[in-house]
């Protein structure tokens, strides 16, 4: 990823400037100022493609945060190559580390790059689904940053924007040009289409953006091998046969914690087609600069994830709440 200082520089040659010049003109700005250009300028290069540097700046215009130091050096570099490739990768992660909001943002990411296409978002059940998909349908429809990144993909009301699924159009294209331009991409999804993972409404869609699973495993239907394996009974029956269309299996991600080696994630990994990366929230490291005070690798050197967020009275108590 391009660093503060490329960017600068990069922007000033598009100019015909110097960095130092353009520093010269931002000092001189008040501090209300600064963040309109800020976030306009951001706003400009999430909407350039689908890339580490674009997301990383649409993750900041949509929250006004950066994404975690994690998510920059694994998660979005692994969903980047995922889509550009047509791969699967698995994001296995420590409960909180963001990782379902990273992939509904994603979604979003890709849905504005490419809006014409169709993106399917699993999860352990309707209501899990109907909550996913209110928030993203939500952000498209009123967020500030959408409307500065993507002011031309709005809400597409007349065809669909319900928990059945959520429509998009973009406004600089006629409109029976666009609904054209959509079914030539894909037949029988929403731009948007969140589903609990036993629902019949995920039976015979191909995603052309991606189809993303995000924690279909809890408590629940982990409590025996019989329950997971319903899950994974609805996955090599309903969801496996959803990948073969013209042009291979679409871009697939999961955002995770791995439960038991008959969970539905490992029945994922055994097709092949996924990259599995894990992202502990501590682990050893000779030279760590932290000695854990976790019963997990008590007294021993680690590192820690994101140490300004999770640092290690955290790690403690998640420890404490999360036996298992």
């Amino acid at each position: 990823m391009l660093s503060d200082l490329e960017l600068l520089e990069i922007e000033a040659e598009k100019l015909g400037t110097t960095a130092d010049a353009l520093l010269a003109v931002w000092d001189e700005l008040d501090p209300e100022s600064k963040e309109a250009a800020e976030f306009e300028g951001r706003a400009a290069w999430a909407r350039k493609d689908v890339s580490v540097e674009s997301f990383c700046h649409f993750h900041w215009v949509m929250t006004r945060k950066e994404a975690s130091p994690y998510a920059k050096v694994t998660w979005i570099p692994a969903l980047v190559k995922a889509y550009h490739e047509k791969t699967g990768v698995i994001l296995d992660s420590f409960r909180g580390s963001g990782k379902s909001f990273a992939l509904g943002l994603w979604v979003l990411f890709v849905t504005g790059h490419n809006p014409k296409g169709s993106s399917v978002i699993v999860r352990i059940n309707d209501d899990a689904a109907d909550e996913t998909g209110g928030w993203l349908a939500a952000l498209i429809e009123y967020s500030p940053g959408w409307k500065m990144i993507f002011p031309n993909v709005v809400p597409d009301k007349d065809m669909k924007w319900s928990n059945n699924g959520y429509n998009v159009k973009d406004v600089t294209v006629p409109y029976g040009e666009w609904v054209e331009m959509t079914k030539a991409d894909h037949l029988g999804e929403p731009s948007i289409l969140p589903a609990g993972v036993t629902s019949s409404s995920i039976i015979g869609k191909h995603p052309s953006n991606g189809m993303y699973f995000d924690d279909l495993h809890n408590e629940k239907n982990t409590r025996s091998v019989r329950e997971m394996q319903t899950v994974v009974d609805i996955f090599k029956s309903d969801i496996i046969p959803t990948w073969n269309r013209i042009g291979g299996h679409p871009t697939l991600a999961v955002a995770c914690t791995l439960w038991h080696e008959k969970d539905v994630y490992h029945a994922m990994m055994e097709t092949g087609l996924f990259v599995h990366i894990q992202q502990p929230i501590m682990w050893l490291d000779p030279d760590g600069e932290y000695e854990s005070e976790a019963k997990a690798y008590s007294g021993e050197k680690v590192s820690l994830a994101w140490p300004e967020e999770f640092p290690m009275e955290r790690v403690v108590e998640i420890e404490n709440q999360n036996p298992v």
